[in-house]
């Protein structure tokens, strides 16, 4: 099993060039093994899974905006 850290990637709606690094390089390496897109929780200290929406920001499928700075929702 490869883990990716996509903390910032997933928690942003930039798309500048790291971003579309970030996600392109996981979505290869998800083609060709077992990948587990992870990030660091700044309120539990500790590492995680994706969940749903943070998955959907990693992967490009939500709407990219102009703010660069990450998001963190309450439930997150």
């Amino acid at each position: 099993m490869l883990l990716i850290d996509l903390t910032h990637t997933s928690h942003t709606a930039a798309n500048t060039g790291i971003q579309r690094q970030a996600r392109g390089v996981y979505g290869a390496l998800a083609e060709l093994t077992a990948t587990a897109p992870i990030c660091f929780d700044p309120f539990a200290q500790d590492w995680r899974p994706l969940d749903a929406l943070e998955l959907q920001n990693a992967r490009g499928e939500l709407p990219v905006g102009r703010s660069r700075g990450a998001q963190w929702t309450l439930t997150q």
